[in-house]
């Protein structure tokens, strides 16, 4: 039976939905909607016009909610890749928060902490090791986001990181590249950057500098307006 499932981006300057159904020959493309956000600044009156536009895209588009999956990005996700000595299951899921305290710059009792290992059996200089991903979210930032989402009726299965998202769509569409790749998702305000390395991430970052970046280099090198350039 076909699965119906619904990504939502929710970004500064707009909110995107991708609708896809998932059957016996792949994905197919049923809904790609996007609705732009005023200007606001961050606080609870955005969240509440948002969570508005997000209810009223579900309203107007039919869309499925049934299985919704959204992402995360920006200062509050930190994500790193580690070498750990190769463990099984148990001892890694113990091991992996002893390296959160030395890899992620916040107290773990303040983020919400996963990881997945890449790759396992790798031989280095001080014997077998496995590559980790390794995921760091300020439990505020998925409190917010997840506050504007149900405020939209909305209850999503997964929560995401919005890097590690394009990382899965580009090895879902290139299963056999392994070249060295560089991924960027130029946002308005924040840009995810993610450098592949024989088909694994190899590193991952959100950095504060988008198209409206552009736009006002843009704008002043032409002194135009904002609109003009």
């Amino acid at each position: 039976m076909a699965r119906v499932n619904l990504g939502l981006d929710i970004g500064t300057a707009s909110v995107k939905a991708v609708e896809l159904i998932n059957n016996r020959n792949g994905y197919e493309l049923k809904n790609l909607i996007k609705i732009d956000l005023p200007w606001m600044q961050e606080n609870i009156e955005k969240e509440v016009i948002t969570a508005k536009l997000i209810k009223d895209l579900i309203d107007k588009y039919k869309v499925n909610t049934g299985r919704v999956i959204s992402g995360v990005k920006g200062e509050s996700v930190i994500v790193r890749r580690i070498r750990m000595p190769l463990m099984g299951q148990r001892e890694t899921n113990q091991a992996v928060r002893w390296q959160a305290e030395e890899h992620i710059p916040y107290s773990l009792d303040q983020i919400c902490l996963s990881f997945q290992v890449l790759e396992r059996n790798l031989m280095g200089e001080e014997g077998e090791y496995m590559s980790v991903i390794l995921v760091g979210v300020k439990k505020e930032a998925v409190r917010k986001h997840l506050q504007v989402l149900t405020s939209a009726g909305v209850f999503p299965k997964i929560v995401d990181v919005d890097a590690l998202a394009l990382f899965n769509v580009f090895q879902l569409s290139n299963p056999k590249d392994k070249d060295k790749v560089a991924l960027l998702e130029i946002g308005h305000n924040s840009t995810s950057i993610v450098i592949l390395d024989r088909g694994y991430p190899f590193l991952i970052r959100d950095i504060n500098w988008g198209g409206f970046h552009l736009t006002q280099s843009v704008k002043k090198g032409l002194k135009v307006s904002y609109e003009v350039a």
